[in-house]
């Protein structure tokens, strides 16, 4: 069930042959070892959006990204301020609806 992983196991030959089924083995050991050990963390696409806003809600959009877990990729201030959010598609949608009249996706 892993995706987007690799193992690369170095053997060092020390004398001793193995053969076929003792490599497999000892390749085999190594990487449920380390999977065993791995902190594996659980894929979430992510979806980018950006959005601009007047810049005195500013405090309330880092406040609903902060509540969210919506990365704030970039900032920029001009006449108006314009981020660049990214997470998933679900986070992102609860987010635009509570910002909804606030807001403007660019």
């Amino acid at each position: 069930e892993l995706i987007e992983c690799g193992v690369i196991v170095v053997r060092y030959f020390g004398g001793t042959k193995l053969g076929p089924g003792g490599l497999v083995r000892a390749y085999s050991d190594s990487v449920n070892k380390v999977i065993a050990e791995a902190e594996l963390v659980e894929y979430e696409e992510l979806h980018a959006i950006t959005i601009e806003f007047a810049h005195a809600i500013t405090r309330r959009v880092n406040y609903e990204c902060e509540q969210e877990n919506i990365a704030i990729v970039e900032r920029q201030f001009d006449t108006q301020a314009r981020y660049t959010l990214e997470a998933t598609q679900e986070k992102l949608q609860h987010f635009l609806e509570k910002m909804q009249r606030d807001i403007t996706i660019v």
